[in-house]
């Protein structure tokens, strides 16, 4: 999106240092209709700080805010007793609440996209299974972004809710062209597919849009340890 207008590591500085003040003077100074970069107070050299400022893009600096916001609750920190948990759940759930006030007035779907990540993304850490699904069903159809691997950092989250809630063939199916697309994702998908029995087998096959995904489904397979390699290979090259 960025990245042929300003510096990569300018990109970098912004998005992952510990920036939370400086994005806020930036929208600060935004509030002001002549707002230039020369403007800004920190940050001055900083080629997407500048951006940000020249091009207005308001709704991309609340978003890094709020994502920043998430963050501390959706990365495994050790240590925690039963009382943090507890607060823990109570903020991330203020967060959610905060999220879904924020992303419906955002008009940028390429911004909504990403606050339905956060949102779906949150939920899943509080183990609220059900109701990632219905703000996956909720944001979903509002959001008409180009092609993004966002879109399968959303589906990982759908597919283990799914999971979680007792339907390993959809699931499976998910985690399959998950597997597939997106790289970053891999890992995860892979290791969180799972198919019980020869009837869920049959279902998540029956998902499939065409003998491609099917001969994937069988790529899976065949990385568990007591599969019979040889087999989920005639059955690949067979599709």
């Amino acid at each position: 999106r960025y990245c042929e207008q300003v510096e990569l590591k300018d990109l970098e500085e912004v998005i992952y240092g510990n920036t939370e003040n400086a994005l806020r003077s930036i929208l600060r100074l935004l509030e002001r209709k002549d707002a230039t970069a020369d403007g800004l107070t920190t940050m001055r050299k900083n080629t997407f700080a500048r951006h940000l400022v020249d091009y207005r893009c308001e709704e991309v600096v609340t978003y890094l805010l709020f994502a920043k916001r998430v963050e501390p609750y959706v990365i495994n920190r050790g240590g925690y007793n039963f009382k943090q948990r507890e607060t823990d759940r109570v903020a991330m759930k203020r967060l959610i609440d905060d999220g879904l006030d924020i992303f419906r007035t955002v008009e940028s779907h390429y911004v909504r996209l990403r606050y339905a990540y956060q949102l779906v993304r949150l939920a899943h850490y509080l183990k609220e299974y059900d109701y990632v699904l219905r703000l996956y069903d909720y944001l979903k159809p509002m959001i008409e972004a180009n092609p993004s691997i966002l879109y399968d950092w959303v589906e990982v989250h759908r597919a283990g809710a799914l999971q979680a809630t007792g339907d390993f063939t959809t699931s499976a199916y998910l985690y399959s062209r998950i597997f597939e697309r997106c790289a970053s994702k891999r890992l995860s998908a892979y290791s969180s597919f799972k198919i019980r029995t020869d009837a869920e087998w049959q279902a998540a096959s029956n998902l499939c849009a065409n003998d491609h995904d099917r001969a994937m489904l069988h790529v899976m397979r065949a990385q568990n340890r007591r599969a019979v390699v040889l087999e989920e290979k005639e059955k690949i090259y067979a599709l």
